[in-house]
């Protein structure tokens, strides 16, 4: 049944005829049907169910709307959260703090604490940088964050070569420097992470994990 259909002549969303919802608050006025997000997540479990019980979070930067966010909770998933903000909004709509995971890569220092403070399930961390950082917070609050490490895989393809242009002062890098800046920046990568091996400045984490990011299309 389609959750938004004509009855009597009327729209209504499930049972409810919308007219009813725009006399009750008035227009403009967005209209979600609980029952067919639930349907959706009840099918997207399904396909999961392999790999046992995973916890599947709802990014909430997708849409942010405090009812949508707790109807996925009461549906039983966790939340996907970039910022401080995002995660009160999770807590505030009755997400489990242990299905929280703190994702993005701009997050401060007040936020990590904010995070690890309340609680969380993990932070996904995006470079060296945040690892360190989150450790000195942890450090300071005198915890153990759990994290775990995400990254863009390097295209193993190579974009076609492009000509050069006749336009003057521009032209098209070859294939053979873009391997080589493509070395470098594995090789520093490389050192980095043997740095962070050998010093203590990522005492206060806890792998769980590593994952890649998928993205679908062509990128220049």
């Amino acid at each position: 049944m389609d959750d938004f259909h004509l009855k009597d002549g009327s729209l209504h969303c499930e049972a409810v005829p919308l007219s009813e919802i725009a006399d009750a608050v008035g227009t403009p006025v967005y209209v979600y049907s609980s029952a067919a997000m639930c349907r959706q997540v009840e099918r997207f479990r399904r396909a999961l169910e392999l790999l046992g019980d995973p916890l599947i979070a709802y990014a909430v930067k997708a849409n942010s709307n405090a009812a949508v966010v707790a109807t996925l909770a009461r549906a039983g998933l966790g939340a996907d959260i970039v910022s401080g903000g995002e995660y009160r909004r999770a807590v505030a709509a009755g997400v489990a703090r242990d299905c929280i995971v703190f994702s993005g890569v701009g997050k401060t220092e007040a936020e990590m604490r904010l995070a690890l403070e309340g609680g969380l399930f993990q932070f996904n961390i995006e470079s060296f940088e945040e690892a360190e950082s989150l450790s000195a917070v942890a450090q300071a609050e005198g915890r153990t964050a759990r994290v775990s490490l995400r990254r863009t895989p390097c295209r193993r393809r190579m974009q076609p070569y492009a000509k050069p242009s006749r336009q003057p002062k521009t032209r098209a890098s070859s294939p053979s420097a873009r391997s080589r800046k493509r070395m470098k920046q594995r090789s520093a990568r490389r050192v980095k992470m043997q740095s962070l091996r050998q010093s203590r400045s990522t005492d206060y984490l806890s792998l769980a994990g590593a994952g890649l990011i998928c993205l679908s299309g062509d990128r220049s």
